[in-house]
């Protein structure tokens, strides 16, 4: 609970005093890794959290947990967000393809094998993962189980289809229905910030116009025109940096995108600016 409600204090506390303990080692060294993936996803990837010593004391927790359970694909999760705080790339790597893998058609191993992707920030195999996820899960109670999980990583779209899947088998199943409202609601406030960004950018008011992006991803999800507009408030910033990286963004969530040639071309023009 403390997770969910980003008291990460309090979840480190938790965790760190089930280590070692008979039955549930494993399942805080996870709680653990799992803390400090949400918090580094919460600082935006600042510098802190992967200095921390008890991120890299957490990282052999988690080796020595596979050594005794090698098969274990939530232990492998852990490693692999861990593994990217303490910029093991190559680790990283190694943890998604013995996910990938080892995971059998079933609704847990789709689950863990959709986290691995996005935690990698592979948007595009994380949602076709999950989509398929649906398809393993064969009651309400699983439903409800996937969409939480995707409600958490901002996966709206296939939450709501799951959500509507438990609605065919129950109709009046409050969870569900609270869900989609939930989900509804997330989206209006998301396309209003979206519309405030636009509205910022035509003021000239760069800046701003990238906070609200920011809001709209953080109440709904990104899209290919969030990352287009942020980018082309950094390039008036003359922030080249910025720019490249979210017009690559643009380019990888929209790869068919009608003005991708001319995108391409500022993205190489860019880049020799920001050398």
């Amino acid at each position: 609970m403390a997770l969910h409600t980003r008291k990460y204090d309090q979840a480190l506390d938790y965790y760190s005093k089930l280590i070692g303990d008979e039955n549930y080692n494993e399942d805080a060294i996870i709680g653990l890794a799992n803390t400090y993936y949400e918090m580094a996803k919460d600082r935006g990837g600042k510098e802190g959290i992967t200095t921390n010593k008890e991120v890299y004391l957490a990282y052999d927790y988690i080796n020595k947990a596979i050594e005794k359970c090698p098969e274990d694909l939530e232990l492998h999760l852990a490693k692999l967000k861990l593994a990217r705080l303490v910029h093991q790339e190559p680790l990283s790597q190694d943890s998604l393809n013995y996910i990938v893998q080892a995971a059998g058609n079933n609704l847990m191993d789709t689950v863990i094998k959709g986290e691995a992707f996005l935690a990698l920030g592979r948007e595009k195999d994380a949602v076709y993962t999950f989509e398929n996820a649906v398809n393993f899960s064969n009651s309400v109670d699983d439903d409800l189980y996937l969409a939480e999980i995707l409600v958490h990583n901002k996966q709206f779209r296939t939450a709501r289809l799951a959500l509507q899947k438990a609605l065919t088998k129950d109709p009046d199943n409050v969870i569900a229905k609270n869900g989609i409202e939930y989900i509804n609601l997330c989206e209006t406030k998301s396309n209003e910030f979206f519309d405030i960004a636009q509205r910022e950018y035509e003021e000239e008011n760069y800046a701003t116009a990238i906070e609200y992006c920011n809001r709209a991803i953080d109440f709904y999800h990104n899209s290919p025109q969030i990352a287009k507009l942020k980018a082309m408030s950094y390039e008036k910033e003359l922030n080249y940096r910025g720019a490249i990286k979210y017009y690559q963004q643009y380019l990888a969530m929209n790869p068919n995108a009608a003005d991708k040639q001319q995108i391409t071309k500022k993205i190489e023009k860019f880049k020799n600016k920001a050398k």
